[in-house]
Formats: C-alpha cells, sequence, structure tokens
C-alpha cells in the first residue's frame, strides 16, 4: 500500500498491525462462550478479503480458538507468541487495573505523564514491569519488519507493506497503546474500553526515512453490527 500525506512529501509504504481481542470468554474454562464463537466466525468473514502477512495469538486459549476461525478462513498457520498473553492486572481486592473508573484516575488536576504514570498508581510497582517487557518485545517484533524504535519513532530499515495480526486480550492491548501512542497508562484505561472481537487497526506511515503509528480504528465492532452477525447467531452461514 502507497500513502500520499502531507503535501510536498514523498508518498510512503505503509506496514498494518491488526490488534484483536479474543471472543466473549468463558474465562473458567479459557475458551469461548456459544456468543463468543459466533463472534469469531463473523470477524473471520470480515477478514476473508483482508491480505494478511502472518497471524500472531496468545498462547490462552480463548485467544486460540478466535484465531482459529481467522486461520481456517485464510488458510494460514498461526504463531503462538507466549508474551501476548493477558497481563497481571489484578492487584488486590478483585480490581483489575484497566477497569479502574477515570473518576479515580482523575482525582488530581496536573495528568499522569508517559514517564511518571506509575508513580501515581496503585498498581504502578505492578504494572510498569510489564509496560516495558511488552514494549521491549513488541518492538522487537516489528523490527523483524524493518522498523526499530528509535526514541519516539520508529526508523525505517527496509519498507514494506504487509499487514500482520495479533490476536490477544483487552488488558495487553490498551497497555500496548499506551507504549504505541505515546499515552500515560492510566488515560488510556480511563477513556478508552475493549469489547470482544474489538479490532484496533494501526498504520505505520513512512515519511523521510522514520514512521510514527496512527490508529485508524479502536475496538471496531462493525462485523458485529453488519448484518453478518444476525446470519451467524442464526446459523444460516456455515462453520
Amino acid at each position: 500500500m502507497r500513502l500520499y500525506l502531507t503535501p510536498g512529501k514523498e508518498p510512503g509504504f505503509v506496514m498494518q498491525v491488526l490488534l484483536i481481542r479474543h471472543g466473549d470468554p468463558d474465562y473458567t474454562n479459557d475458551t469461548l462462550t456459544e456468543k463468543g464463537h459466533t463472534e469469531a466466525r463473523a470477524l473471520a468473514e470480515s477478514l476473508r478479503h483482508v491480505p494478511l502477512h502472518a497471524l500472531y495469538v496468545s498462547p490462552f486459549g480463548r485467544a486460540q480458538r478466535t484465531a482459529k476461525y481467522t486461520a481456517r478462513v485464510k488458510q494460514m498457520q498461526p504463531t503462538t507468541l507466549e508474551w501476548i498473553g493477558e497481563l497481571d492486572g489484578h492487584f488486590g481486592g478483585g480490581r483489575w487495573c484497566w477497569n479502574v473508573s477515570g473518576s479515580e484516575h482523575l482525582l488530581r488536576d496536573d495528568l499522569p505523564t508517559v514517564a511518571n504514570w506509575h508513580e501515581d498508581v496503585p498498581y504502578g510497582e505492578l504494572m510498569r514491569p510489564q509496560y516495558e517487557r511488552l514494549a521491549s518485545n513488541f518492538d522487537s517484533l516489528l523490527e523483524e519488519y524493518g522498523y526499530t524504535r528509535e526514541g519516539l519513532r520508529y526508523r525505517v530499515d527496509q519498507s514494506n507493506d504487509l499487514t500482520i495480526a495479533l490476536f490477544c486480550h483487552a488488558g495487553l492491548i490498551l497497555t500496548l497503546l499506551g507504549h504505541l501512542l505515546n499515552w500515560p497508562v492510566p488515560l488510556v484505561y480511563s477513556h478508552l474500553s475493549y469489547d470482544p472481537t474489538g479490532v484496533t487497526r494501526l498504520l505505520w506511515e513512512e515519511v523521510d526515512g522514520y514512521a510514527v503509528p496512527r490508529a485508524k480504528t479502536i475496538n471496531d465492532l462493525s462485523h458485529l453490527t453488519n448484518g453478518r452477525i444476525s446470519e451467524w447467531a442464526n446459523g444460516r452461514m456455515g462453520e
């Protein structure tokens, strides 16, 4: 894909990354509910004609079962990555850090920054190391495709127009968006939600040898609202 950007700039190649949450979960058995299978089938159908270079999947059963429908439709073999399994976001009292309300995060008048967010939240000590490992692992993956993290940007060592998909989890995706979009993690948790089979589409737009991810969609659920989901639910479409 070529994308024409600011007038006077040369057109740049665009790499795309899809961040996809698993379908409606049965957490007890680490699988999908019937609704989750329906969502996963609808998602796979929506990706039928989307060129995909690689499918990466969390080792958790609910993500594996979601990805298998897309893998079948695309006739691709998914690659399991241990590091895109769900993060440990439980910090006591039955609370998950990405479910803390914005009302709590925004009690103070001054906003957290990318550099200091972990100092101002009760889960900072738990999440900061996980955030750093996740960021490092993702950047290592992207480096395999020719994009090397350099400061707040990615240096383009090798242009490409590939699209890869990661089937993973809500907490992981939200935390990763903090790194990729340079947003303080508590603000991501406060202002974004992530539903089953939600799709975030990020484009690495190349300009003057560097690229910065731009979100074209976040938590896109159009595959569930375009009429096809009712056909799946009513059993009128095959596996």
